[in-house]
Order: structure tokens, then C-alpha cells, then sequence
């Protein structure tokens, strides 16, 4: 999982701690000081793998601390996946699917349920790439209405099957409410939300995007 690009890097912070040069760090991992230099300055994506090379030779115990103190971070279980236009049984992987990932600990979302889910498909390609994932706050947990122009994981429910999906919400000039698409295909359609039942669909939502992160 690559870091989420807002967490700091502390890895200058960390080796100054220690007294060592870039070139001294290098040796301890097996590389050039010029690529030490170049993960310090973000130039190289520090990724997971990055961080678990590190972490031993800045006498870490956890990898995470390289981006943040771990009081400072917050795991979050990826629970399945949304892509539009795909209907089944459940929205929600079995427990041994799962994984975590991490994003910054935030004292607003404190209390708050957060869950990941992965985008697949090209329904919100504008903005979330295939493989991203959506961190999204429950609704029901931030008992909150829904907000102009913020994205919401959606779940749509028909004869026994669900889809679930990403769409920024949007009021119109005239008032009406829409579920937009934000996608290079035009084959995506938005969804009206004053209609009642869409073709005989309820509609829900999950919760808002809060933090989205990218996988190797």
C-alpha cells in the first residue's frame, strides 16, 4: 500500500535522531545516499516496502513511524468493493478478503465508524482511479445531511441484489438533488434522487469519502 501522499515523511527527522548522514543510512539499507536524498524529499514514493527496509536501520518497531507517529495514525479495514453497474448478493467481502490500511487520525472523525472500499471500474475515473480506496464515515455514526458537492459511497437495492458505487452529491439551479458520476465514460448516467424509486431501486447511502488512498 503506498502512503497516503499528505503524511508527513520523517525519515530526515528520524536519522538526524540518530546522527547519521544520508550516506551512513544508505549502507545500513544497501543503497546510495543519492537515493536516501531522494526518498527525503518525496522524489521516490515511499511505500510500504520502502518503509520496512527503513524501519530496522532508524531502530523502529513499527514501519508506520517513518510517516507519523503511530499515535498519529488510524487503521481502517477495506471491507469490500463499489463499482457501478454491478449488482450481487453483498456489498461486503468475507473477513479473510479484508486488509487495512492507514490514514491520518482525525479528531473530528474520532467515534466515527470509518470503513475502505475499492473502486473498480471507470465510473468515477476522473477522480478515483481503478484500485483506489475510499475511506468512507457512516452516516448514521455522523448523523449528518448530505453535503453539496461531497462524495458518498451509495448502495442501490433491487429484487434481492445490491450495487453499490461512488457519486458526488449535487443540487441543481432549480433545487433538485442528483447523484453524479464524475467519469470519462458517458455511459454513466446521474442518478436523480427526487423521483422516488429509480426503476423500481432504493437507494442509500454508506456514508462520505473522507480520505481516498492508493495501492501499489
Amino acid at each position: 500500500m503506498a502512503t497516503k501522499d499528505d503524511l508527513p515523511n520523517r525519515i530526515k527527522e528520524l536519522r538526524d535522531r540518530l546522527g547519521l548522514s544520508m550516506a551512513q543510512l544508505g549502507i545500513r539499507i544497501g543503497v546510495e545516499a543519492s537515493t536516501i536524498n531522494k526518498l527525503e524529499k518525496g522524489e521516490t514514493q515511499l511505500t510500504t516496502r520502502w518503509m520496512a527496509r527503513l524501519a530496522p536501520a532508524l531502530e523502529l518497531d513499527d514501519p508506520l513511524e517513518i510517516i507519523r507517529p503511530v499515535s498519529a495514525l488510524r487503521r481502517v479495514p477495506v471491507v469490500g468493493y463499489v463499482q457501478a453497474g454491478d449488482w450481487r448478493e453483498a456489498i461486503r467481502w468475507d473477513h479473510d478478503d479484508r486488509y487495512d490500511v492507514v490514514v491520518p487520525r482525525d479528531q473530528h472523525l474520532e467515534g466515527v465508524r470509518l470503513e475502505g472500499y475499492e473502486v473498480r471500474g471507470p465510473s468515477m475515473n476522473k477522480i478515483y482511479p481503478e484500485g483506489t480506496v475510499v475511506i468512507v464515515a457512516s452516516i448514521v455514526d455522523t448523523e449528518e445531511d448530505f453535503i453539496p458537492d461531497k462524495r458518498y459511497a451509495i448502495v442501490r437495492e433491487r429484487a434481492g441484489e445490491v450495487e453499490a458505487t461512488v457519486k458526488k452529491y449535487h443540487v441543481d439551479e432549480s433545487g433538485k438533488r442528483w447523484l453524479m458520476p464524475e467519469s470519462t465514460m458517458m455511459e454513466f448516467r446521474p442518478i436523480p434522487l427526487d423521483n422516488g424509486h429509480v426503476e423500481e431501486t432504493e437507494i442509500r447511502a454508506l456514508g462520505r469519502v473522507v480520505f481516498s488512498v492508493r495501492r501499489e
